[in-house]
């Protein structure tokens, strides 16, 4: 495999894709070089030397606590703050558990599937993927579900009247709404 240095992080066009990426590539220089078992402030410098001129830009506008600025995890953080935006994870997870296999390879679909999920902080395991406790209808509705065990901990003491605790859960899943059909996650966990 041919070695090409680090490029600059390009800061136009899908910054947290790009951001994404660059960090993966940094991390693995940084590991590569031995530089993860430098000081903080050489593993800073070399982070600021690798990132670009552009991203100096980006760092000045960053407020630091007394005794931050050297800090490498801080200083990751606030540039992945301001690369990657918050994400609308009840939307973003509507998109995966809503997904169907169109005229790709099911290897294909799987893959993209994963990657969906990964971004939606769902893991990238099938079976986890379609154990999520947000289901989508064929009709396009969401259904929820949830356990006894879930009801238990987010009761109200005064939803059993006297402020006792629940009983023990049996573990049986109580449907919000009625399961219609078996869902393309349910297809895939066996393959």
């Amino acid at each position: 495999m041919e070695s090409k240095g680090l490029s600059p992080l390009q800061i136009n066009g899908n910054t947290t894709d790009n951001w994404k990426r660059w960090i993966q590539k940094f991390d693995i220089y940084a590991t590569a070089t031995e530089l993860i078992s430098k000081p903080e402030n050489i593993h800073c410098a070399q982070l600021f030397y690798h990132l670009g001129e552009d991203c100096i830009e980006v760092y000045n506008s960053f407020e630091f606590k007394d005794g931050e600025k050297d800090k490498y995890n801080i200083l990751k953080k606030k540039f992945e703050d301001y690369f990657v935006p918050k994400k609308n994870l009840t939307y973003c997870r509507y998109k995966v558990f809503s997904s169907r296999q169109g005229s790709e390879s099911i290897e294909q679909f799987v893959t993209d599937l994963r990657n969906k999920a990964w971004e939606c902080e769902l893991g990238r395991n099938i079976t986890d993927i379609g154990q999520g406790r947000r289901m989508l209808h064929p009709d396009g509705k969401l259904q929820v579900t949830t356990t006894r065990d879930e009801e238990r901990r987010n009761a109200q003491p005064s939803k059993f009247g006297d402020g006792q605790p629940p009983p023990e859960p049996d573990n049986e899943t109580i449907h919000l709404v009625t399961r219609t059909s078996t869902s393309i996650w349910e297809n895939l966990q066996h393959m």
